[in-house]
């Protein structure tokens, strides 16, 4: 069955069966997640949240036509609240998970556990991949032991620095962080051997990661119970070599589609076994750059990738006919059968 009219009949299916339902959608902005007075939260960076612009981008014109009752909570304390006050009736609620607040790994595993725990449908990825996915230097040696293709990458203090292995180009970026946030530009390392000048590295764990110098690529993901299967691998445009923090929220990038079938098809298989092996469930992406071989390497994966329409997701669904809206409703109907 072509694809559009696969996504089509199963989202005509998820209605037919959960008409009734409430959405529930949890997410973090800029404007409105607060801190709470009562209480001192870790609470994340601004700049990992969604933007006013951004979100009215998602919530407008991509969440807003399905056609189920919505709510909307920017702070995950309130949604537990009133999970907890009895104010849904859970045989009725679909989440539809945003949330990303916290410094800590586990973050993106709060609302994924504490849906299980009461057998509330979400979408995502349950607790454990979340977690583990967060974690780039503990998939990075977990994916290397499958033979697959890695970056070189050591964990990295002040007080291992003299020890790393030289790699002559090297990025540090945290060993827990998404958006390409504290990602650095790429470094030299005979004119970085001053431990002194390595302003990147504070008291927490850093990465020390070989950098690939070829193009970049994601390959987003849609997993069901059945079957695990890849869109079109697009590859990434941009003046920067590297996607820093400020690059990625300024949505300073491109999308292409690529015309090479062979490294399509290579990377295509490569991220439905990264998405076997880590468990991934409902959606996701897996991120590549390619070596002076011609070989993808892996060099990124997300469990909640970014939904806006400068992604991987709506280019490939904007191609074949979907709508913006279409998205949303596949990704919760494949939510109801993990």
């Amino acid at each position: 069955m072509e694809l559009t009219e696969r996504i089509k009949k199963c989202i005509a299916s998820f209605y037919d069966n959960y008409k009734e339902s409430t959405l529930v959608v949890i997410a973090n902005t800029r404007s409105d997640t607060v801190k709470y007075s009562k209480f001192d939260l870790d609470t994340a960076d601004e700049v990992e949240f969604f933007s006013e612009s951004e979100f009215d981008e998602i919530s407008i014109q991509g969440l807003r036509p399905i056609k189920l009752f919505s709510t909307y909570y920017f702070n995950e304390l309130d949604f537990i609240k009133d999970i907890l006050d009895g104010k849904f009736d859970l045989n009725k609620v679909l989440v539809f998970n945003m949330a990303r607040n916290g410094r800590k790994q586990g973050k993106k595993s709060l609302i994924p556990s504490f849906c299980d725990l009461l057998k509330i449908i979400y979408t995502g990825s349950n607790a454990f991949s979340q977690s583990l996915c967060r974690n780039k230097y503990v998939y990075t040696q977990f994916l290397s032991v499958h033979n697959l293709h890695l970056p070189e990458t050591f964990l990295l203090n002040k007080k291992s620095w003299q020890h790393r292995k030289p790699i002559t180009k090297f990025i540090i970026k945290p060993v827990a962080e998404s958006g390409s946030i504290g990602v650095s530009e790429t470094i030299d390392f005979a004119s970085y051997l001053d431990t002194q000048s390595i302003t990147h590295i504070n008291n927490d764990d850093m990465l020390y990661q070989e950098y690939i110098c070829g193009d970049e690529y994601e390959v987003p993901l849609f997993i069901s119970k059945e079957s695990i299967f890849p869109l079109e691998p697009m590859q990434i445009i941009s003046e920067k070599k590297i996607l820093d923090v400020n690059t990625s929220n300024s949505n300073s990038y491109k999308y292409k589609f690529i015309e090479n079938r062979l490294l399509s098809s290579k990377m295509k298989k490569i991220a439905i076994l990264v998405a076997k092996l880590l468990k991934i469930q409902n959606y996701g992406r897996v991120d590549f750059r390619i070596n002076e071989h011609g070989e993808p390497v892996i060099i990124d994966i997300s469990t909640t990738p970014y939904l806006s329409k400068n992604s991987s997701f709506y280019e490939n669904f904007h191609k074949v006919g979907l709508s913006y809206t279409n998205l949303f409703e596949y990704i919760l109907a494949l939510s109801v059968a993990k």
